[in-house]
């Protein structure tokens, strides 16, 4: 567990990685050099995890558009601006397709191949990832970049859209095994060999584990009082957790909060404010609350009251 910048009194967001709400949802492939990439490699690797899924394209070379028919998304075909100007086709926030709002698959894009530039965000995503000791050699080894990203698939809901991208991602992986996975949502570094073994397990949460990061942080100025919170929701349209606290073990906390975040992506919108939940330790609740993140990137965050025994706040 990393404890990383010290927040609350600092007047400043720490720098972090990580995928605003309504934006494109996409990864980094690392590679030590750059791969080959075309849709007749690709296709047949995705097609084992994503059957129907249809792929183009450009003279045999990246781009690579997969769509999915059977994932459909309406849009309007002219949305505009608040001035009244016409901004373009925009996904619509009713997804019942109808006469007046075509309805269109989502897409995942497989771009091309580039050099790796964002030094700062990848060391800023492995400062906060626990789970792999070989993180820090596969980036030292890593010189080029292959963007994964989704297209018109905000509007799913976002365990659909997760799984969705995940089944083009194995696919990709298989295709051509990069170094390491940036996954710029959650902030963290992923093993891929970790992610494909992941694909085969029984548990209905072991890819999208993936997608979420629990980080901690120090309050500035004290020697006990500690922030946890989740990165990976908010990406997806979801509130992010947090929870402040001080004398309990961080990675208990750590493990209540990972498994909340599964709950919150199997079920949107479950976590309101004034919920009492179940806490971490034996007879202990929390009590939810709307919030502000702590820890960058800004973002609306579900916060929790731990009670009066560990609250930083009532302290």
């Amino acid at each position: 567990m990393n404890i990383g910048n010290d927040v609350w009194g600092t007047g400043q967001w720490p720098s972090s990685s990580g995928a605003q709400p309504g934006t494109p949802y996409a990864v980094e492939l690392l590679y030590p050099s750059a791969p080959s990439l075309d849709a007749d490699r690709l296709a047949p690797r995705v097609r084992a995890f994503c059957p129907r899924v249809g792929a183009t394209d450009v003279g045999g070379r990246p781009p690579v558009l997969f769509s999915h028919p059977d994932h459909l998304v309406t849009i309007d075909l002219i949305s505009r601006h608040q001035d009244g100007s016409a901004a373009g086709a925009a996904p619509h926030d009713d997804r019942a397709p109808d006469d007046a709002q075509p309805a269109v698959p989502a897409r995942t894009v497989v771009l091309p191949a580039d050099r790796v530039t964002d030094v700062a965000a990848l060391h800023q995503s492995l400062s906060q990832t626990r789970d792999w000791d070989a993180a820090a050699d596969a980036l030292a080894r890593s010189t080029a970049r292959v963007v994964v990203t989704d297209l018109m698939a905000r509007d799913l809901p976002p365990r659909e859209r997760l799984a969705l991208f995940e089944s083009v991602l194995l696919g990709v992986i298989e295709a051509a095994r990069p170094a390491a996975i940036h996954w710029r949502p959650a902030g963290k570094l992923v093993d891929p060999a970790a992610f494909l073994r992941a694909s085969g397990s029984s548990e209905l949460d072991a890819l999208p584990q993936a997608a979420i990061n629990v980080r901690l942080f120090r309050v500035a100025r004290t020697d006990r009082d500690l922030v946890m919170d989740t990165l990976g929701l908010a990406a997806l349209g979801l509130p992010d957790l947090q929870v402040a606290f001080r004398g309990l073990d961080p990675a208990r906390v750590a493990g209540h909060l990972y498994a909340i975040a599964l709950y919150t992506l199997r079920h949107a919108g479950a976590l309101a404010a004034g919920d009492v939940i179940e806490g971490p330790t034996e007879g202990s609740e929390w009590t939810a609350h709307d919030a502000r993140a702590a820890v960058g990137p800004p973002r609306h965050v579900v916060g929790f009251d731990p009670g009066p025994d560990h609250s930083v706040r009532a302290a």
